[in-house]
């Protein structure tokens, strides 16, 4: 049988490097979001330190400036969490703008399967056609050598 050859190979090829491209970008953002969700919890826990701190140093004498540090200081970690939030919402965005781009990636990449597998299937059906008028002629021409 003859090989078969797909005239689209070299786009099949691309869509399917773009589609590995897309899933990796969205690994990446992935990582960045679980990155940030970390920080978050990080920034909950040092708001929590900072109370538990602030509790203890109010039993024991402290100067005026140790007491003015605390409310600052949870006021900063406070403006941090919201920058961080902000940043987590945008990387829900790319991301879901990636799984969108994603789709469409797999659907081109699918379509040009299909392409494949029906090119292939025709290619085949061509050949399976040549071969049996092949042996059509062969089986007409053996009756004519044993007459002779």
């Amino acid at each position: 049988m003859k090989k078969h050859k797909f005239k689209l190979a070299a786009v099949l090829k691309l869509r399917e490097a773009k589609e590995k491209k897309i899933k990796s970008e969205l690994g990446e953002i992935v990582q960045e979001i679980q990155k940030v969700k970390e920080r978050l919890q990080e920034i909950d826990n040092d708001v929590d330190v900072l109370y538990s701190s602030q509790e203890q140093s109010v039993q024991t004498p402290a100067a005026g400036r140790m007491v003015r540090f605390y409310p600052e200081a949870v006021r900063g970690l406070k403006a941090d969490k919201v920058a961080t939030l902000n940043l987590l919402a945008a990387l829900e965005r790319r991301y879901q703008r990636k799984v969108e781009e994603l789709k469409v990636a797999m659907g081109e990449t699918k379509v040009m399967n299909k392409l494949k597998e029906k090119d292939f299937a025709a290619h085949k059906k061509q050949v399976m056609k040549k071969e049996l008028e092949t042996l059509e002629e062969i089986i007409m021409l053996r009756p004519k050598e044993n007459s002779q």
